[in-house]
């Protein structure tokens, strides 16, 4: 079934209105395409620039030569030349290089020649004596210089002892003002249980007169001038050292004292004591002067204890005991006798006996 079309198709095969008569119309139209495309300036359609490959056909054939070209050919010179004019020969203006070369050698060679002559009828060279001089100078500079080495190292050996002895005695000297602080400590340690010595005496000697009294403190305001005189000035340091000794002891005797309160004594099974236990080291000195007084108390069990200490007189006879065996049986007996009638009577039988 055909397609039937509401739209009719546009004719393409219509003329289009143009007029005959304008015959630049079509020239019109050309020129306004080229207006739109992309074409080269009028002044460079005669002359186009070079592209690469002719630029390099061209220095190939004809060679562009630079300004840092030119220097380096007008430096580059013939050495021979060059060393020729450094000793004072000079080449000619028409000689070639070969012929001033040969030149030069024949002049060496004459030169050479004419001082074998000289040498061979004893006329060349120096004298003796001046050869020995020149030789005597450069001995004497050697000898200089070795005296020179010698003389450096033998100050350096004496530069590092000196250095060790100082070294040994600022040791030294450090040595005895440690023992000479030791020395001040104890000495006012001992002054220091001097004076608590004193103070115990004059409090108990203190129904004394008062001149007496008198006397003892000026004693001991001596005492102390002497103390605050002689007492050397502790640097920081020192005080530092002091405290942290102080502080180390007591933490000592505080787990000291922990420990003893917080011990436990592990006794395995089976095991007997039979006397107080022997504390050694640290703890002996503690417990020995708190044992010596154990026992000195009356108490209680001492009076028990005597009590109990009377001997037990045992019966050796058999006589006396099977009597009191016999005593024992006939008292049980007798027991179960009231046991047996107190039993019949709850449950309502007198007449059982």
């Amino acid at each position: 079934m055909a397609m039937h079309r509401r739209i009719p198709k546009k004719n393409r095969k219509k003329l289009k209105s143009v007029d005959p008569f304008n015959n630049k119309a079509n020239a019109a139209r050309f020129q306004d395409k080229n207006k739109s495309s992309n074409q080269a300036p009028a002044n460079l359609k005669d002359e186009q620039p070079l592209t690469k490959a002719m630029m390099n056909m061209m220095s190939t054939n004809n060679p562009i030569v630079t300004k840092e070209d030119l220097k380096k050919k007008k430096k580059q010179k013939n050495a021979v030349l060059k060393q020729a004019e450094e000793l004072g020969m000079k080449k000619g203006k028409f000689e070639t290089v070969t012929r001033f070369v040969k030149r030069i050698e024949g002049t060496l060679h004459r030169k050479i020649n004419d001082q074998i002559a000289i040498a061979k009828h004893g006329l060349a060279g120096r004298k003796q004596a001046d050869i020995d001089a020149d030789y005597k100078i450069l001995e004497d500079a050697e000898k200089r210089k070795k005296d020179q080495e010698k003389r450096e190292i033998e100050n350096k050996i004496k530069e590092a002892k000196k250095k060790r002895e100082q070294e040994a005695k600022r040791r030294e000297e450090a040595d005895r003002a440690k023992e000479q602080r030791k020395a001040d400590k104890r000495k006012l340690k001992e002054e220091k249980e001097k004076e608590k010595e004193e103070s115990m005496d004059e409090e108990e000697n203190s129904d004394d007169s008062d001149d007496e009294d008198g006397q003892k403190k000026k004693k001991v305001q001596k005492v102390e001038e002497e103390k605050n005189k002689k007492a050397p000035k502790l640097s920081k340091k020192e005080r530092r050292k002091e405290t942290l000794k102080a502080r180390k002891t007591d933490e000592q005797k505080r787990k000291a004292g922990e420990a003893i309160m917080n011990s436990r004594e592990v006794i395995e099974f089976g095991e007997r004591y039979d006397a107080p236990p022997t504390f050694g080291g640290h703890l002996k000195k503690k417990f020995e002067p708190l044992m010596a007084k154990a026992g000195q108390k009356t108490l209680l069990l001492h009076s028990m204890l005597q009590k109990g200490s009377q001997k037990t007189e045992y019966l050796n006879d058999t006589t006396k005991i099977q009597e009191e065996r016999q005593r024992v049986i006939d008292a049980y007996r007798n027991m179960k006798k009231q046991k047996n009638i107190a039993n019949n009577y709850g449950r309502g039988n007198p007449s059982s006996e």
